[in-house]
């Protein structure tokens, strides 16, 4: 188990398509193993319905989502679409 820990931590983000899907983001489902913190969603430099589907995808991972640098209209759209579904 060690060893695979520590091959993991070294190894390089997964693509996980969404360089191809929305050329927005591309997530580290393993940063969480390699590093303890879990990866976070820099919403400034996207649109708020790009952090939306991000936020979704890593809820499904994970259960949770982390985002920083939120405005005010990505608030606004994360309150209305995250969790209506």
């Amino acid at each position: 188990m060690e060893k695979w820990i520590l091959r993991l931590r070294n190894s390089r983000p997964l693509d996980l398509g969404f360089v191809s899907y929305s050329s927005i983001a591309k997530l580290d489902p393993h940063r969480k193993i390699r590093t303890g913190v879990i990866e976070a969603i820099l919403a400034d430099c996207k649109e708020p319905d790009d952090v939306v589907e991000l936020a979704r995808v890593r809820v499904a991972q994970s259960k949770r989502a982390l985002i920083t640098r939120v405005s005010e209209k990505h608030l606004e759209v994360l309150r209305a679409s995250v969790w209506r579904r």
